[in-house]
This record gives C-alpha cells, structure tokens and sequence, in this order.
C-alpha cells in the first residue's frame, strides 16, 4: 500500500506519468484485494486481460523513463548517451 502511495506522490502527480495511471493502479489492487481476501472472488477473463494490457503498458512506460533519465545523466556528467 505505501509502495502504491508514493508511487501517485512522486511520479504521477508529479507529472512523470499520465494520472490514469494512478487509477488503474488504485483499480488493480482492488481487484488484487479481492482475490486475496473476498469469500469468493473469481476475475473474469476481461478484468484479467485488462489488467494484463496495463501491466505491460506501464512497465514500458517506466523501462522509457528510467532509460531517458539514465541517458540525461550520463550526458550530464559527460559520458556518452
């Protein structure tokens, strides 16, 4: 929970990923949740397709932005990108 937390603080509020992010992510770990602590909670082949397609969307996302800041400051400290 705190990991998710930080992650709307200091990347998505602060502009380093789009805002629907933030929802997504809120509605995955309601859906995680829910398998994990519901009676009987069973996804169904959509919500899990969904979830499936935001996952490799965001980790493509975040592998962009870690590989652009990592460039950024090896041109900063005169390496070579």
């Amino acid at each position: 929970k705190d990991a998710i937390a930080n992650l709307n603080k200091n990347c998505i509020h602060a502009g380093m990923f789009p805002k629907e992010y933030g929802k997504l992510i809120h509605r995955a770990q309601e859906v995680r949740l829910g398998g994990d602590y519901a009676d009987y909670y069973e996804a169904t082949v959509e919500e899990a397709a969904a979830q499936i397609a935001f996952a490799r969307e965001f980790l493509s996302s975040a592998s962009a932005f870690c590989d652009k800041r990592i460039r950024n400051e090896r041109t900063h400290e005169g390496g070579t990108a």
